[in-house]
């Protein structure tokens, strides 16, 4: 919608071109034209393609701007808003917008320039197929350590690092001493009971999760007189390339003159295997250093305390996955120029991988066309304005990979020149009270139904 009345705009414009017109001189003309005001562009209308747009993370889309009169859109700027921590724009196209998709949620597109605007509504939910997480999904929680009293019931709360709301169903929670704490877990809460004093220990699964979170569950019958071992964080994650990690503890109403060398250091494992970490130690402080992928309980004891405290180790094999990796993810056609894209497979090298086991398709082949593709390369040039993707896949490769493709300043979407409206005459001699006259009216050159 107009915000300022451009009727009146153009009304004045016009009176005051009428009245130089008569004026000997045209400097007065020319001291006009050279003003501020008569050097913005104007333009009669702003639209997008789309007035709303649903994506994925990871995913590119197109959107066109349409601008009239259509030859000034080369020449003005357009103003774009939008939420930058949901999507990414890539905005150096007068002709368009190339939105990706950063998080999920919602966010309102909008372009606007000299007094005009369009919004277009995009959604972002979900992955795209070829979105790879880089981190291994994994719980976690600001729970480590819960200290109660018998008969107090706390509700705590796990998360999937990783995840997504579909993955509120996929948990397990287990107590290894159900006379001191009882629980009653809903997906990924879960409210403790304090029985009677002791020590348990809350074990969380999850089904996409590769390592179990702990949660430590210390009964008091006093806890301002009951000794016991606390620590920062009670999970330590690492990668298996990581050097070593620091650990420290410390005694919590603990008697004086009692001795850090008193605290003593184990690994437990749950599975009869080879520890993926190393340990030494030194009083309340510890070194560990990853060995190899995998999970274990480093448990800390001391004499003066009743129960120990158990830290999770988790050391993380990263797997290089391998994918496809095109020279550019967005391509522009413009005219009957063509373009080329090359690709390579990433985490093999170039003679571990067959060149010619590239395949190319295009989701619509009325926008653009593949001109021809020799291995890793491939040539497309457009059809007609619009935009499309380009899936390229490979045997070595688990995902495809997407490319967008952007036609523009097509012939076929072109006016045609060969075609013009004409009339029966073109002018038309009446007075007043005279009867109606009709005047026909053609297209030449153009199609039955035109």
């Amino acid at each position: 919608m107009k915000i300022s009345n451009i009727k009146l705009r153009l009304a004045g414009v016009l009176s005051l071109a009428s009245f130089t017109l008569g004026l000997p001189s045209c400097s007065f003309f020319n001291s006009f034209d050279e003003s501020p005001a008569a050097k913005v562009i104007e333009i009669n209308s702003l639209s997008l393609a789309k007035t709303a747009l649903e994506t994925q993370i990871g995913a590119m889309e197109y959107v066109s701007v349409s601008v009239k009169p259509s030859k000034e859109q080369k020449n003005i700027t357009l103003k774009w808003d939008y939420d930058a921590s949901i999507i990414e724009c890539d905005k150096s196209s007068n002709w368009g917008v190339t939105i990706k998709g950063l998080a999920e949620g919602q966010t309102s597109l909008r372009c606007s320039y000299g007094g005009y605007e369009a919004h277009c509504l995009v959604t972002v939910k979900g992955f795209a197929e070829n979105y790879e997480v880089t981190t291994e999904p994994y719980i976690y929680s600001n729970y480590s350590v819960l200290q109660t009293s018998p008969g107090v019931s706390e509700k705590v709360f796990v998360s999937l690092y990783g995840g997504d709301v579909s993955d509120i169903d996929g948990y397990t929670w287990t107590v290894d001493n159900p006379a001191v704490a009882s629980i009653q877990p809903t997906g990924q809460y879960c409210m403790i009971t304090a029985k009677d004093a002791g020590y348990a220990r809350i074990k969380i699964t999850h089904t996409k999760a590769a390592y179990p979170y702990y949660m430590g569950v210390y009964v008091f019958a006093d806890a301002t007189e009951v000794s016991y071992i606390t620590t920062s964080n009670n999970i330590v994650t690492m990668n298996q390339d990581d050097g070593d990690k620091a650990i420290s503890v410390s005694l919590v109403n603990g008697k004086e003159g009692l001795l850090d060398s008193q605290f003593a250091w184990e690994i437990i494992n749950e599975k009869d295997e080879e520890s993926p970490i190393s340990l030494s130690f030194n009083g309340n402080n510890a070194v560990i250093s990853p060995k190899h992928g995998g999970s274990c309980t480093l448990r800390v004891t001391h004499p003066d305390s009743a129960y120990p405290l158990d830290i999770l180790c988790r050391v993380i094999s990263i797997v290089k996955n391998v994918y496809i990796q095109p020279s550019t993810t967005v391509v522009t056609l413009t005219g009957v120029t063509e373009q080329t894209i090359t690709s390579e497979l990433v985490n093999l090298n170039a003679g571990e991988y067959n060149i010619d086991g590239f395949k190319y398709i295009l989701d619509d082949y009325n926008v653009a066309e593949i001109v021809g593709s020799v291995g890793n390369q491939v040539t497309l040039k457009g059809v007609a304005n619009g935009s499309c993707k380009l899936i390229i896949s490979h045997e070595k490769s688990e995902y495809s990979r997407e490319v967008l493709v952007i036609a523009n300043g097509q012939l076929k979407d072109a006016v045609d020149a060969s075609c013009y409206i004409t009339t029966s005459q073109n002018y038309i001699r009446t007075k007043v009270g005279a009867a109606g006259q009709t005047i026909n009216i053609s297209l030449k050159g153009g199609e039955d139904g035109d």
